[in-house]
């Protein structure tokens, strides 16, 4: 996971991906990041391309390794 800045909703979140790059003109890029709830729904409603789909699929990966991780701890 990687905490970091919602573009979103304009606030911190636990897990973070680039959602899209911008370009700046004759600097690099920058990257625009989201959570997955704010991602996931823009995704759909936005074409914003493969690298969009491949983040959100990641961020949901992580989701329900964590999920997962959680369930067997609370099992003992």
């Amino acid at each position: 996971m990687s905490a970091g800045y919602c573009t979103w909703h304009r606030d911190t979140a636990e897990d973070v991906e680039p959602i899209i790059f911008e370009e700046r003109g004759s600097g690099p890029a920058a990257a625009v990041s989201a959570c997955l709830p704010c991602a996931n729904g823009s995704t759909e409603r936005f074409p914003y391309g493969k690298a969009a789909q491949v983040a959100v699929r990641v961020m949901k990966e992580r989701a329900a390794r964590s999920r997962s991780r959680a369930r067997k701890v609370h099992r003992g």
